[in-house]
């Protein structure tokens, strides 16, 4: 291999260890962009809580049990999410669905216990609901019906 092909094969191969490494040298957060991600919601510490807004069920002793989404509207999950993110910013409508939600169980077998719906928004500390099964803290509750029987 003459010189000349030697310095060649070193300048395309120091080329191609530099792009290889250049990623390293960006702020994982700010430099997220087109044709190379950082995955920034990888690349930043998350929050130990999180809320969320959702239609729960409680019994006579007042325990609580979410209701899913074909409940109270669509099977998608995220559909349904965001109908009761809609509902929970309009009184009227949050209203209404929880009562339509209650006509829905009330002659459900496994909703024999529940007495009263809320539409509420909880704030969960993550680590301690999936470790201990530490209730949620409730932020706000947007509608509450009873269970018609």
């Amino acid at each position: 291999m003459s010189r000349r092909e030697r310095a060649w094969a070193l300048v395309v191969s120091a080329f191609f260890l530099g792009a290889v490494l250049w990623p390293l040298a960006l702020d994982p957060v700010a430099d997220d962009d087109f044709p190379l991600s950082t995955y920034p919601m990888f690349a930043k510490a998350r929050g130990g809580t999180g809320s969320l807004v959702h239609l729960v069920a409680l019994d006579g002793d007042g325990s609580a049990r979410p209701l899913g989404p074909r409940w109270f509207g669509d099977r998608q999950v995220m559909q349904a999410y965001r109908t009761l993110r809609r509902a929970a910013g309009k009184p009227k409508r949050a209203q209404a669905l929880c009562r339509d939600a209650a006509r829905r169980i009330a002659d459900e077998p496994a909703w024999a216990d529940a007495v009263e719906l809320q539409l509420r928004r909880d704030r969960y500390d993550i680590v301690s609901y999936f470790t201990t099964g530490a209730p949620p803290e409730t932020l706000r509750i947007a509608a509450r019906c009873e269970v018609p029987r």
